[in-house]
């Protein structure tokens, strides 16, 4: 996903043959699945590792990678008992994969002894916030891993060798594209989808969900997504899944003229340190 990293032990690349994105949105929160299809077409077995983006307010609640048939759960873990897992079953000659959080927006992904003439399908599931940012609600979907400067508390992710997959050829581009299924559902109306990085294609569905998807796009920028809630009236909504629910409330954006209930504002200032160099008498001044 991205612009994704990936080199093998045993030979040259491990070609990534399909990306897939399946967002499900409902209300501030989207449940995000992310599914890598691998083909190792060598006589031989390889080892793997590659690097993939998510949002850095995404967390990562699960991860299942199939061999063939085979499914593979992940478990959460810390780090070096994690890493003395994934060593000690790669020397034993087992399949086994290692998914590691680099920095808030950065994944690697190491998969020991893949089977010659095999499939590979990574899934990785998280979570991540929808915010409501003036007045449209705004999904962004990580595709490209960028580099970052590297510092003594944040190391750089490793950088991949000269020749990764990349975007350097169409066939290559054809390899890399991202297919994305998107399904929002909000419980008071929405108005058009619209992306501003991408061309989308919308469908109304039952209720109150949308249906968006891409046709193939190449990883070369994030995806993102935006969509306003009718604000002409003022409406509200309730979300349910099992125990928990989400309320919304979406007052209108101009409030009709009339008589206007006498209000009482209290203003609590900070008066410390970092509000010096003018910064009190600006405060004073926006509240008159």
């Amino acid at each position: 996903l991205g612009v994704w990293w990936l080199w093998a032990c045993a030979w040259a690349g491990l070609p990534l043959e399909r990306v897939d994105v399946v967002a499900d949105v409902d209300g501030p929160v989207a449940e995000i699945v992310f599914h890598q299809t691998f083909v190792n077409d060598s006589d031989h077995s390889v080892d793997a590792t590659y690097v993939f983006p998510l949002h850095e307010k995404a967390a990562v609640d699960g991860m299942v990678m199939r061999i063939g048939d085979r499914p593979i759960r992940s478990r959460i873990d810390e780090l070096h008992a994690a890493r003395a897992t994934f060593d000690q079953a790669k020397a034993a000659g087992q399949t086994a994969a290692l998914t590691t959080q680099q920095r808030p927006n950065g994944f690697s992904q190491e998969v020991a002894h893949i089977p010659p003439r095999a499939s590979v399908v990574v899934e990785v599931h998280g979570v991540q916030p929808v915010p409501f940012i003036d007045g449209q609600y705004e999904l962004v979907l990580p595709l490209h891993v960028a580099p970052r400067f590297e510092t003594p508390t944040q190391p750089a992710i490793p950088a991949p060798p000269r020749v990764p997959i990349g975007m350097d050829t169409e066939d290559a581009q054809e390899h890399h594209a991202v297919h994305l299924d998107l399904r929002i559902d909000t419980p008071v109306p929405m108005t058009r989808i619209a992306s501003p990085t991408h061309r989308v294609l919308t469908a109304v569905g039952p209720g109150s969900e949308r249906y968006v998807w891409t046709g193939p796009v190449t990883p070369d920028r994030d995806m993102g997504g935006r969509w306003g809630l009718v604000d002409d009236t003022l409406s509200a909504g309730l979300l349910v899944q099992g125990e928990h629910a989400v309320l919304t409330v979406s007052p209108p954006a101009e409030l009709p003229p009339g008589p206007r209930i006498p209000r009482e504002i209290l203003w609590v200032i900070d008066k410390s340190c970092s509000m010096r160099d003018g910064s009190l008498a600006l405060v004073k001044q926006a509240m008159h």
